[in-house]
């Protein structure tokens, strides 16, 4: 009897497009970018059908948090909401992440680990750099990994704006392979990613826009309305204060060319008035200076120890990534327009902490018994003419953190730690910093009640030539 040839049914092959096209539409569906992260690392961690997949979102410091994470099993604890140090993903590993697009697969268990990186001509590197590269594990990441479970690992950047915006990681607690069709798949799901993160943060913007145009609009009703003046001053002032989240503030008008004296209005807490060298904070020197008034402070110094605001024509050219640089935006820019004038130009200031800037030490006695911690002086300007100024006060703040095991910061020790346990830090009387959208929207502001405070002068002004003799000055008989 023949033996019949028997040939073994084809393998299915697995439908890595329509999974793809699956996972990208779940993406797709939300703009909330907690509900894109989520979305992202339970699809991946179902496709690759590893233990853990978290997604990593790294702080200006170089510390990141765990945003979103998935968990298959319970081999290995969740991570989700905890911090990890700058120093467990050094800076060198960071740029790494960010000019080759590397993506890193370790095998604790055979100590290998295996680089590879995009298309070189997607990374700008020249045709002659090595995709695919082997090499052994650090002794100290294998431990690190060994620490937390963790087996395997795969990690890939996620960027946004050219920047290194977090990573997606996958963990394993036994060895695991991942092919290069699941990889190409991975990587082209971290770059929907990264697509989406651009949306929502554009949504983000939008809202927060939305948010500060229906307070401006809010603060110009008010500012025309037929109220009292001294009315709509306070309420202008008590809505500002709520707007950037302040515990106090004060609206100063400088008094006028008719005679009318400067007024003065106050908020929340304030500080406390009566020290020997001034009489109030917008007749101290600091503050004659943030309104264009000379003063004993060289113009050389008047932006040295907060971040003021650019002029803003300079402003829109060096915008850029102006969200994700505030530092730049907000640096000291004044130095160059004060040596071309002999007039110190009016400047926005955003005090982070009153008590770590040079020229507010003087004084930082009015404010030691108070809650306030961070200052925001609004000259109330158009051009370089100041009028008087808006000033904000924020409260200091107590921070809590959960880190990923409590870490010895002695730079001696080159050991990794050894749990990952959630620890707690706690800061007390932490300061509030003034954002790049906070600053923006005190120069609206500031410009808004300029116009008000201007059109209010120039009626009172009319009303007061009708009701004076031209020639005397005196009180026209008509009007007495």
């Amino acid at each position: 009897m023949k033996r019949r040839n028997q040939t073994k049914p084809p393998r299915p092959v697995f439908d890595y497009q329509g999974v793809l096209h699956r996972i990208i539409n779940r993406i797709r569906q939300s703009l909330e970018l907690q509900e894109i992260l989520d979305t992202t690392a339970e699809e991946t961690c179902a496709f690759l059908e590893t233990d853990r997949v978290k997604i990593y979102c790294f702080d200006a410091d170089g510390s990141g948090e765990v945003l979103a994470e998935s968990i298959r099993g319970n081999r290995l604890p969740s991570l989700r909401g905890l911090s990890f140090p700058a120093g467990d993903i050094p800076a060198h590993a960071r740029e790494l992440f960010i000019k080759s697009r590397l993506r890193v697969i370790v095998d604790v268990a055979s100590q290998r680990k295996i680089s590879s990186q995009l298309d070189p001509s997607e990374t700008g590197e020249g045709l002659d750099a090595e995709p695919i590269r082997y090499s052994p594990v650090d002794a100290c990441h294998a431990e690190y990994l060994a620490t937390m479970g963790v087996c395997s690992s795969l990690v890939v950047p996620i960027l946004h704006q050219n920047q290194l915006w977090g990573l997606l990681v996958s963990h394993h607690a036994e060895s695991h392979q991942y092919g290069q069709d699941k990889l190409q798949v991975v990587q082209i799901l971290v770059d929907q990613l990264s697509i989406a993160i651009a949306q929502a943060n554009l949504l983000t913007q939008t809202r927060q826009q939305v948010r500060h145009e229906a307070m401006i609009n809010q603060v110009s009703r008010l500012l025309h309305s037929p109220y009292d003046i001294t009315q709509i001053r306070q309420s202008v002032l008590d809505q500002a204060v709520k707007a950037f989240g302040g515990n106090g503030g004060r609206l100063y008008v400088g008094d006028d060319s008719i005679g009318q004296p400067a007024q003065l209005y106050f908020y929340g807490e304030q500080p406390q008035d009566g020290l020997p060298t001034w009489v109030s904070l917008e007749e101290s020197r600091f503050w004659q200076q943030a309104m264009g008034m000379p003063g004993e402070i060289s113009p050389g110094e008047i932006s040295l120890g907060d971040r003021s605001l650019e002029r803003s024509d300079e402003l829109e050219a060096r915008k850029g990534n102006a969200l994700d640089d505030r530092e730049t935006i907000l640096s000291a820019t004044s130095d160059r327009h004060l040596a071309e004038s002999s007039t110190v130009i009016p400047q926005i200031h955003g005090i982070d902490d009153l008590y770590q800037h040079p020229h507010l030490q003087y004084l930082a006695p009015a404010f030691e018994h108070t809650e306030i911690r961070s200052i925001l002086i609004v000259p109330l300007q158009y051009q370089n003419q100041c009028i008087g100024c808006l000033s904000i006060f924020r409260a200091e703040i107590d921070t809590e953190k959960l880190w990923a095991g409590q870490c010895n910061p002695d730079d001696r020790n080159t050991r990794p730690r050894q749990s990952f346990e959630a620890w707690q830090e706690i800061k007390k009387g932490q300061a509030q910093q003034w954002s790049l959208e906070d600053i923006k929207l005190a120069q609206a502001l500031g410009t808004h009640l300029y116009m008000a405070v201007m059109q209010r002068r120039v009626e009172d002004m009319i009303r007061h030539q009708a009701s004076h003799d031209p020639l005397t000055g005196l009180p026209n008989r008509l009007f007495v």
